[in-house]
């Protein structure tokens, strides 16, 4: 008992609970169609001149300026689709069995009734009787979740063929990339120790270390201790930037291997750098990259999938702006 315990406080369990759920409802639900025209022909989707005047204050809000005529069109087709997403839910009954949505209708119609002896189980009947889960903008969101995630699983769910892969990770090569590298030490000279001081000893010890050809692993007996140590092996921009700065990190990709150079300046003070050697980006084999490549192209025909079911969904409403705007080409 304790060890499922343990096992239900796991949120990644019950992220994976989750979708087995959604992906179970996606095979057994109804089609919204046959929801629909049980109940009739289908309502339109009309989007009110209050809802735009509210779209268009709450952008204005977040944002600092009123939107744009395109931002204003994006703006009410994102309407357009949380309202066939919540309509959609409705249909398929995802309403039901949903704790989160159990608790807010019960607390609710706890709050309404009159009967104070009524249990939660049936409070929940009620309000769902009611139709208070059509009014409540907390559940609308919950809904409109669990409907776009229930269109996403169930997209087609062959594992794709490593010929597939291999094509992906080709098209998007550049995203994949092992980012360029070197190698390098330094010669530290202090802005805390040395003061104003510090770009005059930067110079003498540059001249020293050309005229005499001082290697690489003897530098740094010229400067200062630098307490992250002299020599960093097969760094990239991103790692030097983290610990010398941006600045520092840019101009050291740039440096040519083999000699000394310099002085760069850092938070800390300057660098006299030897660069020892520079890797170049390089494409990683399919194999070293494989996961990320398989989630992506699994996430991204997850998201064709929905974009081509709200698409089907549009075209089953009759869609009216009451301000006469339409709702995507103009201002596109």
């Amino acid at each position: 008992m304790r060890l499922l315990s343990a096992w239900l406080k796991k949120p990644a369990l019950h992220f994976l609970l989750l979708g087995v759920v959604l992906f179970g409802l996606s095979r057994w639900l109804p089609s919204s169609r046959a929801a629909h025209d049980a109940g009739g022909a289908l309502n339109p989707i009309v989007i009110s001149a209050s809802q735009l005047d509210q779209i268009r204050a709450d952008f204005t809000r977040q944002m600092g300026v009123p939107p744009t005529p395109k931002d204003e069109a994006m703006l009410i087709e994102r309407e357009i689709e949380e309202e066939l997403l919540y309509r959609e839910a409705l249909a398929h009954g995802l309403a039901w069995g949903d704790r989160s949505i159990q608790w807010r209708l019960t607390t609710k119609m706890r709050f309404l009734s009159d009967d104070p002896e009524l249990d939660d189980a049936e409070l929940y009947r009620q309000a769902l009787e009611l139709g208070l889960e059509r009014e409540d903008i907390v559940v609308r969101r919950i809904l409109v979740q669990k409907m776009r995630m229930v269109i996403r699983i169930n997209t087609r769910n062959d594992e794709p063929s490593e010929a597939e892969l291999a094509d992906y990770l080709e098209l998007y090569r550049d995203d994949y990339l092992e980012p360029a590298r070197i190698s390098l030490s330094h010669v530290f000279l202090s802005t805390q120790q040395r003061g104003s001081g510090v770009e005059r000893a930067a110079a003498q010890v540059a001249a020293e270390l050309v005229s005499h050809s001082v290697p690489r692993d003897q530098g740094a007996r010229l400067g200062d201790p630098f307490p992250l140590g002299w020599e960093f092996r097969s760094a990239s921009e991103h790692g030097l930037a983290k610990i010398f700065g941006a600045e520092f990190a840019a101009q050291a990709m740039q440096l040519t291997p083999g000699r000394w150079s310099g002085p760069i300046s850092s938070p800390y003070g300057l660098h006299l750098v030897f660069v020892t050697e520079k890797v170049p980006p390089r494409a990683p084999a399919l194999e070293a990259v494989r996961s990320r490549v398989l989630l992506r192209l699994i996430a991204e025909r997850r998201d064709a999938h929905l974009e081509n079911t709200l698409r089907g969904l549009r075209e089953e409403y009759e869609v009216r702006i009451e301000s006469g705007v339409t709702p995507s080409a103009e201002g596109a």
